[in-house]
């Protein structure tokens, strides 16, 4: 049950993020909102990490380049987007834009890695991509051809494409020679990117 609660919990804090910040950028700065929020999450994480390991733990030179790039994307990159496209559109509307994540994750997989899907795999792809244009579109599908997406929405799409690097990245360092704890990782990558 324990587990259920903690998964609830992420779910909870993840969704609430979106109403969260739709709020701060109507009285601050897009990179003030993106800075604050992962300045704030680097130094909790680091200490967290400080405590786990008794240090900070050293990072060789192609570790260096995976956190700096896992920093780029994932915090840089997406907090810059997901500021920038909840500045002109609902909370609700680019959190369902935002889940269309695992369609640029399975396409880099396909592209970077050769991941071969199964017809399950491929039916999920469809369904995901049909989803997303039912959001984009406001329920009117021949609309995108004719009035396009909004800046709003792409700053979305840039937040789940940013996404989707930081996550290819984070599986190619964990697959590497090198692999980071996760904690280790993120405190690191979260410090790269508010930075």
């Amino acid at each position: 049950m324990i587990t259920y609660v903690k998964l609830m919990a992420a779910v909870l804090a993840w969704g609430g993020t979106f109403v969260a910040a739709k709020i701060a950028v109507a009285d601050a700065s897009v990179e003030l909102s993106a800075l604050a929020r992962f300045t704030l999450a680097a130094i909790i994480l680091l200490w967290m990490t400080y405590r786990a390991n008794g240090c900070l733990p050293p990072l060789n030179k192609q570790q260096l380049i995976y956190v700096a790039l896992l920093g780029a994307s994932g915090v840089a990159a997406y907090n810059l987007f997901f500021f920038r496209g909840l500045e002109t559109i609902e909370a609700g509307r680019g959190a369902l834009i935002v889940t269309s994540n695992p369609i640029w994750v399975a396409l880099g997989s396909i592209l970077l890695f050769r991941q071969r899907f199964n017809l399950l795999n491929i039916a999920g792809f469809i369904l995901c991509l049909c989803g997303v244009s039912i959001v984009l579109s406001r329920g009117d599908l021949p609309s995108l051809l004719h009035t396009g997406i909004g800046s709003g929405e792409l700053a979305m799409l840039g937040c789940a494409l940013s996404w989707s690097i930081y996550t290819l990245t984070g599986k190619h360092l964990m697959n590497s020679g090198t692999p980071l704890p996760p904690l280790t990782l993120v405190a690191y990558s979260c410090t790269s990117g508010s930075l």
